[in-house]
């Protein structure tokens, strides 16, 4: 009798607990207005680059996989969470197979964006944040400019935002600009090595799938 008394117990905790965390949980999906300078962009996509001190120096990025998944990440208490999306865009460099990613994590208050990855021996890096409201947040060091057009290659795209970034060197801050539906238009690429920008490389073209 004591025995059945205790398996009783236990499977009303076991099913408590797991009542518990399903009515806590929340689904946070990323914003629409996250995506507003980061299209989601399928396999087969890509972009044409050129570095603007070498106009003979141009590459190809493509987008390889686009994954996008619900992940639960446990509160202060174990029985307790919630489920965020992540999006990841993995992208290789078609001459040097160097290989960048572009992240995209939900939050309860805003989304977390970053772009990064190594491209000729040198690092690719840019972040921002969007809140609630679909207003763009960097780190407190970080300057955002808002630009309603700006020309690359001989292309003017309009409703363009430009990230400046001091972190690795103050003298030469790494600047990236994206245009709204469109994505990264031009970006620096910082030599760790030697402390410096390495290249700044704009936008030729773009095929979208």
């Amino acid at each position: 009798m004591v025995r059945k008394l205790i398996f009783v117990v236990v499977l009303m905790s076991l099913v408590w607990g797991g009542c518990y965390r399903c009515h806590k949980a929340h689904n946070y999906r990323q914003q629409q207005a996250t995506h507003k300078y980061v299209p989601s962009l399928k396999a087969g996509s890509y972009y044409v680059y050129r570095n603007i001190a070498d106009p003979t120096d141009q590459d190809t990025l493509y987008v390889v996989q686009n994954s996008d998944s619900m992940l639960f990440h446990f509160a202060e208490k174990q029985c307790d969470g919630d489920y965020f999306e992540k999006q990841l865009v993995a992208m290789v460099f078609a001459g040097d197979r160097d290989t960048v990613s572009q992240e995209i994590h939900s939050g309860t208050g805003e989304d977390d964006y970053s772009m990064r990855g190594m491209y000729k021996g040198t690092r690719v890096f840019s972040y921002y944040a969007v809140d609630g409201a679909g207003k763009i947040l960097v780190p407190y060091s970080d300057t955002l400019h808002q630009l309603s057009s700006y020309t690359v290659a001989g292309n003017t795209y309009s409703d363009v935002i430009r990230v400046i970034s001091p972190a690795y060197t103050v003298h030469s801050p790494v600047q990236f600009y994206y245009a709204a539906g469109i994505g990264v238009i031009q970006f620096d690429t910082y030599d760790q090595e030697n402390s410096a920008i390495a290249n700044t490389y704009e936008l030729v073209s773009y095929s979208f799938k």
